[in-house]
């Protein structure tokens, strides 16, 4: 995410308004240079915003100075314009847009797995099946990473059930991970994968396999993700 800096904003507003120098904008602002420094120094970008709507009646853009004046996107926003691909870098974004759509409905689907309502949540505390089926799901996506198994694989949805169904996973592999996974956990995440997840979520979960990993790792208890990362340290 980009920073909010009260110095980007203040280059920002030296070439925006065509001055030399921070002193002639001080001098449009009302203020003297020193005070001006020190808005840099302490970050203050809220005084300086209200400096510029309160001084300046010039077309200033205040999401220039909100967000940067390095930021990616007004770069990106002024070499469409400029180069005329504005239809281009609309094309970009909402590629972007449905992806981080897609993978926040995969990590809702995940995050199902240890129930929705607080009935649902506290089952699981006590039985621990949502904290086996992370961890079996964890251990599957490592498995995943070794196949061949591609987004774009015909019938996807039919070979990833077929992987699924047939991965023999050891319990003593999975205990090095801090739990005694049982041969209903298998069964229950083969049943989650055939509620939950469409060909689109695999399609997601097999391009961002990374991702989907440090996910599944935030939502087990803190000693079940402490043992995993240092097996994964340690013995991988």
């Amino acid at each position: 995410m980009h920073e909010i800096n009260t110095e980007l904003a203040v280059k920002y507003l030296v070439e925006e308004l065509n001055l030399k120098n921070e002193a002639e904008l001080a001098e449009k602002l009302q203020m003297t240079k020193n005070a001006l420094s020190m808005l840099k120094k302490r970050n203050s970008l809220g005084t300086l915003i209200e400096k510029v709507l309160t001084n300046i009646d010039a077309n200033v853009s205040m999401d220039r100075l909100v967000y940067g004046y390095s930021s990616s996107c007004f770069r990106a926003q002024t070499l469409a314009i400029e180069n005329q691909k504005e239809d281009e870098l609309a094309i970009i974004l909402e590629n972007f847009i449905d992806s981080q759509t897609i993978m926040i409905k995969l990590k809702t689907k995940i995050q199902r797995i240890k129930g929705q309502t607080f009935f649902e949540k506290l089952s699981n505390v006590v039985s621990g099946d949502g904290e086996r089926m992370l961890v079996l799901l964890y251990s599957f996506l490592l498995h995943l990473e070794k196949t061949n198994l591609q987004a774009g694989t015909k019938d996807l949805d039919v070979k990833f059930h077929e992987l699924l169904a047939q991965y023999e996973f050891s319990k003593l592999n999975t205990l090095k991970y801090g739990v005694w996974i049982k041969d209903k956990d298998l069964h229950a995440l083969i049943d989650w994968a055939k509620d939950d997840l469409d060909t689109i979520s695999m399609s997601e979960m097999i391009m961002t396999l990374p991702e989907t990993k440090k996910f599944i790792k935030s939502q087990l208890y803190k000693i079940d993700k402490l043992t995993i990362e240092l097996v994964e340290k340690y013995f991988s």
